[in-house]
């Protein structure tokens, strides 16, 4: 194992200091360029701080930049969505009638009689299965089916521009089975049965 000699390294080092103390030009050669490190770490030590401020706030900035870019995207959604409220607001009502949040049966019903003494029909009645009691509740965006059965007599045509006006009626009415039988009472007449559901939004 080799003894490294320190005496003799500062020595050496000794030597080569005096030979520089007196060549002036090698001496303020050397002077720079201790002074040129010392400044570099020094500039670098109290730059640090600043450059790592910097680049977290050029982070933040591009952040805030993607963030800017999805709310400006989400905000011309929303004016697409608002033009097209707009649009057709006027027919919302129209929705409303096709399709009622509460139940409204008995004006639907008032409605149905109304039409079938339009067209010269008698009514027997329109029973109704399902109607909820105290309003539909739920979570919205759905539809609750009202069953109902209803009756009438007449002739022929009558009944056949009936069931077609019923078809064209505002609210959806969803018309399953339709029967026209003889009528026992008066031969002349005929016997309308429909069985169907009306639809209710909640």
């Amino acid at each position: 194992m080799a003894v490294m000699d320190y005496r003799g390294g500062i020595g050496r080092y000794k030597q080569y200091l005096a030979a520089v103390q007196e060549k002036p030009l090698v001496r303020a050669s050397l002077f720079l360029i201790f002074s040129l490190v010392l400044l570099i770490v020094l500039l670098v030590l109290a730059l640090k701080p600043t450059l790592v401020t910097i680049a977290g706030l050029v982070g933040e900035i591009d952040q805030k930049r993607v963030i800017e870019q999805r709310l400006d995207e989400k905000i011309a959604s929303l004016a697409a969505a608002q033009r097209a409220y707009q649009e057709i607001s006027d027919k919302l009502p129209l929705l409303d009638e096709a399709v009622p949040v509460n139940a409204r049966v008995g004006k639907w019903v008032d409605s149905v009689e109304a039409l079938a003494a339009a067209n010269g029909l008698e009514a027997t009645g329109v029973s109704l299965a399902g109607v909820p009691m105290g309003g539909v509740r739920g979570d919205g965006g759905g539809l609750v089916e009202i069953n109902f059965t209803g009756g009438a007599t007449g002739e022929y045509g009558q009944i056949r521009q009936f069931v077609e006006q019923m078809e064209k009626l505002r609210r959806i009415v969803k018309l399953e089975t339709v029967t026209v039988t003889q009528n026992d009472q008066a031969e002349s007449k005929l016997s309308l049965t429909m069985r169907g559901g009306i639809g209710v939004a909640y």
